[in-house]
């Protein structure tokens, strides 16, 4: 690993956090908008909002990395049925 390692010193390059903190900052929102007194199922919804937000961001994250290399942008036609 000593001679391997791919950016000595650089320390954990485990980038779940990055993520993670995004859900839940998601999720705040989605439970916020459903109310102090939510139900069971408008929690639930709530959480399947956020989960669908945060993966949509990741895709436009990657979308802006593959476009800042000269690739194209996804079509209207992907955003518009997934």
């Amino acid at each position: 690993w000593d001679q391997l390692e791919p950016y000595p010193g650089a320390g954990n390059l485990d980038i779940t956090a990055a993520p993670e903190k995004q859900y839940q900052s998601n999720l705040s929102g989605a439970l916020a908008k459903a109310g102090s007194g939510a139900n069971v199922e408008a929690l639930y919804k709530a959480q399947r909002e956020a989960e669908l937000r945060t993966a949509k961001q990741m895709t436009e994250r990657a979308q802006d990395f593959y476009v800042s290399l000269g690739m194209p942008a996804l079509p209207k036609s992907y955003w518009d049925k997934t």
